[in-house]
């Protein structure tokens, strides 16, 4: 799925909690309050921020948010909430800030953990929590949920251990152990 693809309206509006936790109404915490940690394993760079992550809002100049992420990764946010707002508020004026990225984590070989992508006050119509991966050099939604999901499914799409924290197995939530 690219970032353009959305959930239905039915997964939409099956709100449920998600595997990091439940999502809290917009607006989240900024990178004031969040903070941000930097840790590099190997030759991959994690940023992680605090909390439920720092939020980007369209049309809000806050993509330095995300000055310690890859531009094209920032770019693909900015493309995220431009498709948000045509797809989901019709472009409407008074909807430009309605789109909303929440990135929890980034890596740098093409990994991002969003606790929230959706537009919420002033033109609601929900979000979910997503995993992006690269694929062919474009970052791409591989993953968007609403619920915890199967932890065979976290693996077929080999999510990296540190990029998700819980899954269902054999009808539990149990910690996601990596591919």
């Amino acid at each position: 799925m690219h970032l353009s693809a959305r959930p239905s309206l039915a997964a939409v509006a099956a709100a449920s909690l998600g595997a990091l936790g439940a999502l809290a109404a917009v607006p989240h915490a900024d990178a004031a309050t969040t903070g941000i940690s930097t840790a590099s394993a190997g030759d991959v760079r994690v940023v992680t921020y605090k909390g439920d992550g720092v939020s980007v809002r369209r049309a809000s100049h806050q993509l330095g948010r995300l000055a310690d992420t890859s531009k094209d990764f920032q770019l693909a946010v900015k493309k995220g909430l431009d498709d948000l707002w045509t797809e989901d508020n019709g472009g409407k004026a008074s909807c430009a800030t309605a789109p909303v990225v929440v990135v929890k984590k980034w890596r740098s070989d093409g990994w991002a953990t969003l606790t929230d992508i959706g537009t919420f006050a002033p033109c609601p119509t929900g979000g979910h929590q997503a995993i992006w991966r690269t694929i062919d050099g474009t970052w791409t939604e591989i993953l968007g949920t609403q619920e915890v999901p199967k932890c065979s499914k976290l693996r077929k799409l080999e999510v990296p251990k540190n990029m998700w924290k819980q899954c269902y197995a054999g009808g539990k939530v149990v910690a996601y152990t990596g591919p």
